[in-house]
């Protein structure tokens, strides 16, 4: 985000501030429950999304996030996935295929290995932009047909990004990377750049929605999509941003003041994207409309 921008997001939320909707709770606004605990009953009673106990315990790839080294090498054989070596003249990488699913089954992937150096076939993958999150209270998908437990954000990133028909091919660091593995690590980590480079397209994760956080989206892509035409250019930021609603800026000021925003990594990830796209929850807007709102 360029300095006019954060100016322009400073005014918006100057005015969002004082023109503030008083709610009863302002303390935090809490996840709906079909957002962030998506658990439903099925027919015969059981629980379909949440795992259930596992008869053997899971590798736990929640950790993988910010550890030492040392910590990576004192990590019990019995807890870690069976990686396979990546072939390094090839250039591979690995990729999760996101099988398809519906909102109350459980999240089914694998994992394959791609060359980036080949020059018959270009790679087809997508690239996942995301913020670790809290490492409490990991949750539980199949990789490969054995249960892995991964951090809170990136299950709700799996859960809300799969299709219901389609298979969906990404690259994310937490599981395309063997994390106990420091000469893979160090290896895979200096080519993310290149990674995010020549991926199909770079899924930028925020989070799940909240109660407005698509009122946030609907008004950006209203004003500030590519296609919106002169009305952008003809009218200054700040005169739209004073016509927008009070609930309209204040839902603005929240969904840039998200933990995302503050990542260091956005820049090697987004700039070099050939397209980007924004995620919150089930609602989607184009990085070219945030562009333009940051023009």
């Amino acid at each position: 985000m360029n300095r006019e921008g954060t100016a322009i997001l400073d005014s918006g939320i100057a005015i969002a501030e004082r023109k503030k909707p008083r709610l009863a709770s302002e303390e935090g606004v809490s996840q709906p429950n079909e957002e962030t605990i998506p658990i439903a009953s099925s027919k015969d009673g059981t629980k379909e999304v949440e795992s259930e106990a596992c008869a053997f315990p899971a590798a736990n790839l929640s950790i993988i996030h910010g550890p030492s080294d040392a910590s990576l090498s004192n990590f019990p054989a019995e807890g870690q996935f069976p990686y396979q070596p990546l072939e390094t003249s090839k250039l591979e990488i690995r990729v999760i295929i996101l099988h398809p699913g519906i909102r109350t089954t459980p999240i089914y992937c694998s994992l394959t290995h791609i060359a980036t150096n080949s020059k018959s076939a270009k790679p087809i993958y997508k690239a996942l932009s995301y913020t670790w999150g809290t490492a409490e209270a990991p949750k539980t998908i199949d990789l490969d047909g054995m249960q892995v437990q991964i951090r809170e954000n990136l299950w709700q990133a799996l859960y809300h990004l799969r299709s219901e028909e389609h298979e969906l091919t990404l690259w994310i660091d937490a599981l395309c990377i063997n994390q106990n593995d420091l000469q893979e690590r160090g290896s895979q980590v200096s080519r993310m750049s290149a990674i995010y480079g020549i991926a199909k397209e770079v899924m930028v994760w925020l989070g799940p929605a909240d109660e407005d956080s698509k009122l946030a989206i609907d008004f950006i892509q209203h004003n500030f999509h590519p296609s919106s035409g002169p009305r952008v250019k003809d009218i200054p930021m700040d005169e739209l941003l004073v016509e927008a609603s009070e609930l309209e800026l204040w839902a603005i000021a929240k969904i840039m003041s998200r933990e995302y925003w503050h990542r260091v990594w956005i820049i090697q990830e987004i700039f070099r994207a050939r397209l980007v796209t924004v995620h919150c929850g089930h609602d989607t807007m184009r990085w070219s409309s945030l562009s333009k709102f940051f023009r």
